[in-house]
């Protein structure tokens, strides 16, 4: 949108065209970085980028399962709950096991 309003290409009326749903992702990324702005002090970079992956890929099988947005369904197995709860198990041990110098 701020490219369009600079460069004047486009057109920005377009944006009452497309599926209210699909603007949500500036909203949703601003809420992201303020979130990581907050996380990074208190539980370091590491665990931080660390808990976005887990929780991406937990809702990324909550999608699946359910097949959401047109996708196919993927149905959440023993394998996958598996590997879920060994990623939780991960993101546990770095969070505990990172200790703060100074």
């Amino acid at each position: 949108m701020m490219i369009m309003l600079f460069f004047g290409k486009g057109n920005i009326l377009s944006m009452f065209q497309v599926p209210k749903w699909s603007l949500t992702g500036g909203l949703l990324g601003s809420i992201y970085v303020v979130l990581s702005v907050i996380s990074v002090p208190k539980l370091g970079v590491g665990t931080t980028i660390v808990t976005v992956i887990v929780g991406q890929i937990a809702m990324s099988m909550l999608l699946d399962h359910f097949g959401l947005f047109g996708n196919p369904r993927i149905l959440l197995d023993g394998s996958r709950l598996l590997g879920l709860a060994l990623l939780f198990i991960a993101l546990y041990l770095i969070f505990k096991g990172g200790t703060k110098i100074g």
